[in-house]
């Protein structure tokens, strides 16, 4: 017993200290990267908030001009203001007056008075330019208003008043996480649009509060480097409250207007960072003790410990095979909106040389991360016995022409040249699993282009018949940097890269020719490889196919397919004309908030109203409620 006490002792000890260790590491260094992902990501929505404003902001200017100009062309002003205020609802007043101070028309609920004539950004609209105010206090609440210039009238303005509140409504739907939104503040630091309405109502300015309430000395500070003209990230703190901020000026405000997006630290995704990892702890904390006794046990039993050991090591195949299943369906689902949203950004990039770069460097890494994920899940099926071959007649032209135009592109800018040499008596079809016949090929195709610098890389494809069947026959030589004889008995192990010094800088899991091998066995064929190391290498295979006609690809098509008369192009740039569906209401259900914005990406170019659910009952729920009524439902 006193045996089996101290190993149970050693064993809770040594594996807590690195269970301890290993989350404390590991939340480090997963805090420290989403802060940079939920920077960039604040960074962007500041600038996509910009855009929003801004475009707002222009609008109201060429409504205010469009007045202005048909009060200019009509005889009776009094008239044509009343009908201006009618054609343009969300202005709740309008008014003409002239230099002189005086009004000389006005019309809805809330026109401007003499008074408010006098305020310095109304007396722009005399000198010709169109212009904001801040909030304005009046006996209905703050207001906003908008004076330009009357066409042919000189002395004349048409002064416009925008309810308070009209920037705040407008930015209100826009929420980042749970709390967080979108802020508006003047050049001098007084709040002009918020979710809490009694700062846009008294005038709200932080940069003043501060100076008799030390509480708000970060936000502050926060609002004067905005004001100043700064755009960046900070962080501070009010109401006992973490928060970050994203800021910048709005570039469509002459009059010096500044954004900020706000949310508390509490909402981002490092806190479920901090909590999984946490739970993560205990349940390992727990699985420890369990194995400490388990272990214990085994010391005591040794007898026992084969047995043991079969059942323990049975059942860490499944679970390996469970947990990398479901992982793969974990990694491919945010995978899948990095590579979404970057290919929506790429096409949103225009010019920017720079940022096209990154973008498509994010996508190509996306896609190589998909890639090993793959590898990963096909050799954990293929160790579970889990692992099917689903044959289907297949063209094989087609097949061969897909093969090449994925890997020529890997040869990029090095001076490699690619031959293909097909047997014009090949079979036109085939039957067997195209895809992975495709995997076959491609995995030994693009470690040819990858591990060859400079020379040819060579493809040989023909083909025996054998009664019913077909055998393909393969070879694929490179000029490569080849592998060396001790390493090509570990060629094709799981989880080996041949030469990993020299070969340092390629990317893989060193699964693609463990998977290529037993690809081939399923096919009732086999691979082999000759190779001299620093010349180059030869893979040879053989795969059974059923045969399915005696018509061959005839010497055109081979021909067509060894001179690659085909065009590889890199992504499209050019932007698409696509129709107006702004008529059309749509309703998205996804319960991956990611993959919603990707869905939102690519369907916003063509101005549909899209609505979201992220559950199937609560888009039931939606559509049965029939408000609105959704033309389509994804």
């Amino acid at each position: 017993m006193k045996i089996r006490i101290r190993a149970i002792l050693v064993i809770i000890s040594t594996n807590f200290m690195i269970v301890l260790l290993s989350i404390f590491s590991g939340t480090g260094y997963v805090r420290r990267h989403i802060e940079n992902y939920i920077e960039a990501d604040m960074l962007v929505v500041a600038d996509i908030a910009d855009r929003f404003i801004s475009s707002e902001l222009e609008v109201l200017r060429y409504e205010a001009e469009t007045a202005a100009s048909a009060v200019a062309e009509a005889g009776d002003i009094p008239v044509a203001l009343a009908g201006q205020a009618l054609r343009f609802p969300k202005f709740i007043g309008m008014a003409v007056a002239n230099r002189d101070g005086d009004i000389l028309a006005s019309a809805g609920g809330a026109p401007a008075s003499a008074g408010v004539l006098k305020n310095a950004y109304i007396q722009k609209a005399f000198s010709g330019e169109k212009s904001f105010t801040s909030t304005v206090p009046t006996d209905k609440g703050v207001v906003f208003y908008l004076s330009v210039p009357v066409p042919g009238a000189a002395g004349n303005i048409l002064v416009l008043t925008l309810d308070g509140m009209y920037f705040s409504n407008l930015s209100a739907e826009y929420k980042v996480w749970e709390t967080g939104h979108i802020f508006i503040d003047d050049s001098e630091g007084y709040v002009i649009a918020n979710i809490r309405p009694e700062w846009v109502q008294n005038r709200q300015n932080f940069i003043l509060r501060a100076q008799s309430d030390s509480q708000y000395a970060n936000v502050a500070s926060v609002i004067q480097k905005v004001v100043a003209g700064g755009r960046g990230i900070d962080y501070y703190e009010m109401g006992g409250v973490s928060r970050i901020c994203a800021y910048r000026p709005i570039s469509g405000s002459a009059e010096g207007w500044v954004l900020g997006i706000v949310a508390p630290l509490s909402e981002s995704p490092v806190g479920d960072v901090d909590r999984g990892l946490l739970l993560i702890g205990i349940m390992c904390f727990l699985l420890n003790i369990l194995a400490a006794v388990v272990a214990s046990d085994f010391i005591r039993k040794p007898f026992e410990e084969v047995a043991a050991l079969r059942e323990a090591a049975e059942a860490d195949s499944k679970s390996k095979s469970s947990f990398l299943a479901h992982m793969s369906h974990e990694i491919r689902t945010p995978l899948n909106a990095v590579v979404g949203l970057s290919e929506l950004a790429l096409d949103e990039a225009g010019t920017d040389t720079e940022m096209e770069d990154k973008l498509e460097k994010i996508r190509a890494s996306g896609m190589t991360i998909l890639s090993i994920v793959n590898d990963i899940l096909d050799i954990s099926k293929i160790e579970s016995g889990k692992f099917e071959i689903y044959p289907t007649q297949y063209d094989t032209p087609s097949l061969i022409n897909d093969i090449v135009t994925l890997n020529i592109v890997r040869i990029g800018e090095k001076p490699v040249t690619f031959k293909l040499n097909i047997d014009e008596n090949l079979p036109g079809e085939l039957y067997g699993d195209d895809l992975r016949v495709k995997q076959i090929f491609n995995n030994l195709l693009s470690n040819a282009f990858k591990y060859t610098n400079e020379g040819t890389v060579e493809w040989r494809v023909s083909y025996e018949r054998d009664g019913d069947c077909v055998w393909l026959i393969s070879d694929i030589k490179d000029t490569g940097v080849g592998i060396k004889p001790e390493s090509l008995k570990n060629l094709f192990s799981e989880y080996d890269q041949a030469d990993i010094r020299t070969n340092r800088q390629v990317e893989g899991t060193g699964l693609g020719l463990a998977i290529t091998k037993r690809l081939v066995e399923m096919m009732d064929g086999a691979i082999t490889v000759e190779s001299e190391y620093g010349k180059g290498s030869v893979f040879s295979i053989r795969i059974r196919q059923r045969h399915v006609t005696d018509t061959p690809i005839g010497k055109p098509v081979a021909e067509n397919l060894m001179g690659l008369r085909y065009t590889f192009a890199k992504r499209e740039k050019s932007k698409l004309a696509r129709i107006n569906l702004s008529y059309a209401h749509v309703l998205v259900v996804d319960d991956i908030p990611t993959n919603l914005d990707v869905v939102k990406g690519m369907m916003n170019p063509y101005g549909l109203k899209i609505d979201c659910a992220i559950s199937g009952q609560q888009a039931i729920d939606m559509v049965r409620a029939e408000s609105p009524r959704y033309s389509a439902v994804f």
